[in-house]
């Protein structure tokens, strides 16, 4: 994956129009959440002190948390 800023600053723009805390990126990348017993990190790579992640990612990881129990997409 590689590092790019618009993409960055879409999802951080997105947090701020769906109330979600910026730290709470970190907590996905870092913790992940837990999903039908299998956890689900969102994708980032990290360049100094600095997350960054793509829009492709936050949307695969947005997928992979609503999939069903049978991994197809809700």
């Amino acid at each position: 994956m590689q590092p790019g800023a618009p993409d960055s600053e879409r999802a951080i723009r997105f947090a701020h129009r769906k109330r979600v805390h910026p730290v709470t990126f970190r907590r996905w990348i870092t913790n992940g959440v837990l999903v039908n017993g299998k956890r689900i990190y969102l994708d980032a790579t990290r360049v100094g002190a600095t997350w960054y992640t793509t829009q492709e990612a936050v949307d695969a990881f947005f997928a992979a948390c609503n999939a069903d129990t049978n991994g197809k997409p809700a």
